[in-house]
């Protein structure tokens, strides 16, 4: 099957454009003393499954099952900087974890399941990829946190192009908000 009928895909929490534009401005000094490779803007994202290579004609079936969880909202910070020096990648992290986020991954791999794919599950650390190829440096923490509120989560294609990667998120699945009305009787 030649390679059009595929796509690279995955879930993750995509930041609004605040937020987002919030990390990139808050790590550039980081980066730069990295020396690697900045990840785009636009590109920022925190994964949540990676799918890997997955044949076109499924992704119907795919987005219905994602659109099938019914996992809560949740926020968290992301307030640590780090570098991976295994994989070469300066990453931002949240310090501490809420449980609705491995709830939502542990979800979405239940709801992967019955397809065929090329990844699966694995040891999951939530992260923003800021940098790749990037060389050891002393850390400082960061002078403040950023705090995610995850209302949604997105099915995304990577594309490789001469420019590099591009991602494209191809549908958008709401978490669920506590209500006012919780806990009453």
């Amino acid at each position: 099957m030649p390679d059009s009928a595929h796509l690279r895909l995955f879930f993750a929490l995509w930041p609004d454009p605040g937020l987002g534009q919030r990390i990139w401005d808050l790590t550039r000094g980081v980066v730069r003393a990295s020396g690697g490779r900045p990840v785009i803007r636009e590109n920022l994202h925190l994964t949540l499954a990676f799918l890997g290579k997955v044949d076109a004609a499924m992704l119907p079936e795919l987005r219905a099952a994602a659109a099938e969880l019914h996992s809560p909202g949740f926020e968290f910070a992301l307030d640590e900087l780090s570098f991976w020096p295994r994989s070469r990648v300066l990453v931002i992290q949240p310090g501490s974890c809420p449980e609705a986020l491995p709830g939502l991954v542990e979800g979405i791999w239940d709801a992967m399941a019955p397809f065929a794919l090329e990844c699966g599950p694995g040891k999951y650390r939530p992260h923003v990829t800021l940098a790749r190829e990037a060389g050891p440096l002393p850390l400082q923490s960061l002078q403040l946190q950023l705090s995610w509120q995850a209302t949604e989560f997105c099915l995304v294609s990577s594309v490789t192009d001469p420019g590099g990667a591009r991602y494209e998120p191809l549908a958008r699945y709401h978490l669920l908000q506590a209500t006012s009305e919780a806990g009453r009787e």
